[in-house]
């Protein structure tokens, strides 16, 4: 293939591919919720290089995934401070690690970390390599580190105390109390919060329909809270745990007369799951009835050919029932049946199935007098002058024939 010819052919597919891109319909990101700690007071346990006034920043940590997000803050300057301030990740797990790391700045030196741990030790005291510093992989042994679940929306991890809401973490928990046991010991008043709640699904009403007709499921009552979303729907129309449906309005068609339990699962962008059902019975679809009668404007004593065309979309009829209008019934499929006198009648025929449900349908039928004798006066008149012309004609062959004979006997005379 020529170069030119090739070029052409790429670029005429690479246009359909980014036709059929731009043509598809966009996808919205998930969202995802919050976690807000809520640091509300420092207090000073021990002296931090015998300062009276230390000046305290705190980070805080966010670890998903194996890996820790930081955030700084300043406190203040001062042994014991209301902070009231806090500070907020976007996640995108269920459970998150949670840490806190208090400091305190030394011009001079190394800054100290304070004690936030039950665990044995205490802070790092003028130590070079600036011992407050943090890392992505790993949170110091010194600050508070706990777990926080947004399914649950609890707390655990290093013991805490509780104060009018506020959970307490201090590193005088491992024993080191008072000044003679100088730890870098300090207190940290927080608050762990987050925007999430639990997804709910609402898989809609039960629902009644019958075989071969598609019904209508409908999950959009589905809720996610704001701070998530709903990233999958899954539809088990008989709840053998095989999805036939991902879409939030699902049709569903059975093809036999039961009850069946319609399980809607969704899954919003944390990960998290949420069930709900709904009953679906399938009943019996009722027959229709119908029939033809011939023939269409009968007389009074001629048979009628009554023809059923009545139908049972998901089963069989089991009975008929007719009623001619005249007193006269019939439990036939097609009966025949000769009205007595003139006049309109109302056929009716109500046709039952095999589970007992009817259909009724009903004709009007115009009966006729018969006809007498002399109504048929034109039916005579027309064979009189049949007859008559038929004579005629016999006559004129007759007498063209005693003609012809009697010319043809002189003509053998002479």
């Amino acid at each position: 293939m020529p170069p030119q010819r090739r070029f052409l052919g790429i670029l005429i597919a690479s246009l359909v591919v980014a036709g059929v891109l731009l043509s598809a319909p966009a996808r919205s990101l998930p969202t995802y919720p919050t976690v807000t700690i809520w640091i509300h007071r420092v207090q000073a346990l021990d002296e931090f290089d015998n300062a009276s006034f230390p000046e305290f920043y705190y980070r805080v940590g966010i670890m998903e995934q194996g890996q820790w997000s930081w955030l700084t803050d300043t406190a203040g300057t001062g042994p014991d401070l209301i902070v009231d301030d806090n500070v907020s990740f976007s996640v995108t797990v269920q459970t998150v690690g949670i840490a806190i790391v208090l400091c305190e700045g030394d011009t001079a030196t190394a800054d100290d970390a304070a004690d936030l741990s039950a665990r044995p030790g205490g802070g790092p005291d003028d130590v070079l390599g600036r011992p407050c510093d943090v890392s992505a992989f790993s949170a110091p042994v010194y600050g508070y580190q706990g777990n926080w679940s947004l399914g649950s929306g609890s707390l655990t991890g290093d013991a805490v105390s509780e104060d009018q809401g506020f959970s307490i973490t201090t590193g005088e928990g491992d024993g080191s109390v008072g000044r003679a046991l100088d730890e870098n010991d300090a207190a940290v008043w927080f608050v762990v919060s987050d925007n999430y709640n639990l997804p709910v699904a609402d898989a809609g009403p039960d629902l009644i329909g019958v075989v071969g007709t598609a019904l209508r499921l409908d999950g959009s009552g589905s809720r996610a809270s704001p701070g998530s979303s709903l990233e999958q729907f899954s539809w088990d129309f008989t709840d053998d745990g095989v999805t036939e449906s991902t879409e939030v309005v699902a049709s569903a068609t059975y093809s036999s007369r039961q009850t069946y339990l319609v399980r809607l699962t969704i899954t919003d962008s944390l990960g998290f799951v949420a069930e709900d059902t709904l009953s679906v019975m399938i009943v019996n679809r009722a027959p229709t009835a119908g029939f033809e009668f011939d023939p269409r404007q009968p007389h009074v004593g001629q048979e009628v050919f009554f023809v059923d065309t009545s139908g049972d979309p998901d089963g069989a009829l089991r009975s008929w029932a007719w009623d001619f209008g005249d007193g006269a019934t019939s439990s036939m499929r097609d009966p025949r049946h000769a009205f007595a006198n003139p006049g309109m009648y109302t056929v009716t025929v109500t046709v039952t199935d095999s589970e007992g449900a009817t259909a009724t349908a009903a004709r009007r039928v115009d009966v006729a007098r018969p006809l007498s004798l002399f109504e048929f006066y034109w039916v005579w008149l027309f064979l009189l002058v049949l007859l008559t012309v038929l004579l005629l004609l016999l006559w004129w062959w007759r007498r063209r024939r005693s003609d012809a004979d009697d010319r043809a006997l002189d003509a053998r005379r002479y």
